[in-house]
């Protein structure tokens, strides 16, 4: 089994079981969160499934993928809804200069990506990832300086931002492959995600029922 089939295959038994807890968890006490974690967890898993069905019939990697780009692009509004809903409005109208760093390093990698033949899924996909980012660094710098009852939300924050980080890694180190192998840092950043997807059941369910 190569690498890459092998950390697909592990990403999409983690997606789909924590889609089915979250979905569990939604039926037992009825949390909207719970119910937004188990669409990303949906969104994400079907992506994968069907990146993996074709390495597995193909061995090799889509050239045409907008099924698992439209499924992805899916959960990171869900993932964008879960940091809407879980946020107040005094938080959400924090502002610092700081932040501006966000969109300016995503317009660069937007243009890395783009000169290297990116399309158009690839802007949206990284314009999506500077939101997440945007809202988790100022969610995190509320919890800072407000140390409110709301902070127990600080870990889903911290976890999505590692998440936007994690996924930026990925699409380009995917620009200058280094092999099926583990020296790859391409397998580096997913096994990120992937821990990073383990996690934010737990996160969310401490956060959730405190």
């Amino acid at each position: 089994m190569t690498t890459e089939l092998f950390d697909n295959l592990l990403q999409l038994l983690v997606t789909m079981a924590g889609c089915a807890c979250s979905g569990f968890f939604y039926q037992k006490n009825r949390h909207q969160m719970y119910f937004l974690l188990t669409c990303f967890y949906g969104c994400y898993s079907l992506g994968l499934f069907y990146w993996t069905v074709y390495l597995l019939l193909f061995e090799n990697m889509p050239q045409l993928f907008y099924v698992t780009e439209i499924a992805w692009l899916s959960a990171l509004v869900f993932l964008g809804l879960m940091q809407y809903t879980s946020s107040s409005q005094e938080e959400r109208d924090l502002w610092h200069s700081t932040m501006w760093i966000v969109p300016l390093l995503a317009a660069g990698a937007i243009a890395m990506y783009w000169n290297y033949g990116g399309g158009l899924f690839t802007a949206f996909h990284f314009a999506l990832g500077a939101m997440l980012a945007w809202r988790s660094i100022q969610s995190l710098r509320y919890f800072v300086t407000n140390r409110k009852s709301g902070s127990r939300w600080r870990w889903f924050s911290l976890a999505v931002l590692i998440f936007v980080i994690g996924e930026a890694g990925l699409w380009i180190s995917s620009l200058f492959w280094m092999g099926d192998s583990w020296r790859n840092p391409y397998f580096w950043f997913d096994s990120l995600l992937t821990a990073v997807l383990v996690t934010l059941l737990p996160v969310i369910k401490k956060a959730v029922e405190p």
